[in-house]
């Protein structure tokens, strides 16, 4: 009798049994990145390097990275960006510990260049995101209500669906938003439009619970990029004219109203963009003291933190907040160079976009970019890995080249 070790490697050794797992553990990847718990979306990922590690030897692999090694670097910039970090930073265990989060830059590109692609069908790999933040908003919902039906309170409301959601709200909108630009595809091509449609409108509704300003302006955007590729003449200019009256239609109900309230600081109630551009003067200042080369990876931020407090920004001091901007915290770690370098990544990724006329990787990046302006989206674990993987799975082709 074949000992499990033999068994293993026959059923292993057939192409269409590794291609399976392989397939299986990437909609699992993307199927628990809106999920709570960073876990679980972290054993996917695992599960997806061991079914990488099944699908071919190690010499083919080695191979297909010799050959396409520029599109790895080119694609991994952040990751190598917080490791050259490492070299000059203060705080290494912190510093480390962001390496790690910053992995899948890395791991995403190196597992889709070593390996024979054609059996990914990156259409059907989506379309697993759009059903998974369907199931994680219903189940938040259900138990809104049933804290709201028992006058447990109402949760109904951005920071406090945040409880049930176990993801920051911010991010949960993105996932929202980039769903919504998956169906509106779906919808333009009248694939499976009817359920598309419904999804649709049950998340322009999740929005409003959520009730995130960036996604008003990024569900425009994603409206208005789509009006422009599908619609023509009068209908166009209709549809056009709409957006603007739409958001601020939007911005005028309860939920948006409300989060358009004044922030308070220690000596003053300011309109939330005075108080915004407070936050990015703090941040600028802070990025001056070392304007070259930053701090390092995750280097201390005291400077900061005390330019907080002298601004009297009484909750970015005692929450010990973030630069809010993506480029900004970018300079904060690697000063003017590694804002350069960034910048240059970004490129690359809209340049294949424009080359190779992928234009739902061109919106991802332009969805991405608004976030970017209030939020520092690769400082959570949702940001990274939704970006690294949908850059590396859309920019997939062999015969392709970034430069």
């Amino acid at each position: 009798m074949k000992s499990w070790l033999q068994q293993f490697q026959n059923y292993f050794s057939v192409k269409e049994n590794s291609e399976f797992h392989f397939l299986f553990a990437l909609a699992l990847v993307v199927v628990t990145i809106p999920l709570p718990k960073y876990s679980l979306n972290s054993q996917a990922i695992i599960l997806l390097v061991v079914g990488w590690l099944l699908l071919n030897n190690m010499k083919e692999k080695w191979k297909l990275l010799k050959h396409n090694y520029r599109n790895v670097l080119l694609l991994s910039i952040p990751f190598f960006l917080h490791l050259v970090g490492l070299i000059y930073t203060n705080n290494l265990e912190r510093g480390f510990s962001e390496i790690i989060k910053m992995l899948p830059f890395l791991i995403f590109p190196l597992i889709f260049y070593t390996i024979d692609t054609v059996f990914i069908s990156k259409e059907k790999i989506l379309q697993y995101l759009p059903i998974s933040v369907f199931v994680a908003s219903i189940i938040t919902l259900i138990k809104a209500s049933f804290f709201y039906f028992n006058n447990l309170g109402n949760y109904f409301y951005y920071d406090q669906l945040a409880v049930f959601l176990n993801k920051h709200t911010t991010y949960f909108s993105l996932f929202v938003v980039i769903s919504c630009i998956i169906l509106l595809k779906n919808i333009a091509i009248n694939y499976k439009k009817t359920l598309s449609f419904l999804l649709l409108i049950f998340f322009i509704i999740m929005l409003y619970f959520l009730s995130v300003r960036i996604s008003v302006i990024a569900m425009g955007a994603a409206f208005l990029f789509f009006i422009f590729n599908h619609l023509k003449g009068w209908i166009l200019l209709i549809a056009i004219a709409l957006i603007p009256i739409s958001i601020t239609l939007a911005y005028n109900t309860p939920h948006f109203k409300k989060r358009f309230e004044p922030s308070h600081t220690e000596n003053a109630v300011l309109e939330d963009v005075d108080y915004r551009k407070l936050h990015w003067e703090a941040v600028f200042m802070s990025i001056k003291h070392k304007l070259l080369l930053g701090r390092g990876t995750e280097g201390d931020r005291d400077d900061l933190h005390s330019i907080y407090n002298d601004k009297k920004l009484t909750a970015a001091y005692e929450e010990n907040y973030n630069a809010h901007n993506q480029l900004l915290e970018i300079g904060l770690d690697f000063g003017i160079l590694g804002m350069v370098i960034f910048l240059l990544y970004v490129w690359f990724l809209i340049k294949n976009a424009i080359t190779h006329n992928n234009k739902l990787l061109l919106l991802i990046i332009i969805i991405f970019a608004l976030y970017s302006i209030t939020e520092s989206i690769f400082v959570r674990h949702s940001g990274i890995i939704l970006f690294s993987l949908l850059t590396s799975l859309l920019i997939l082709k062999k015969e392709d080249e970034i430069v």
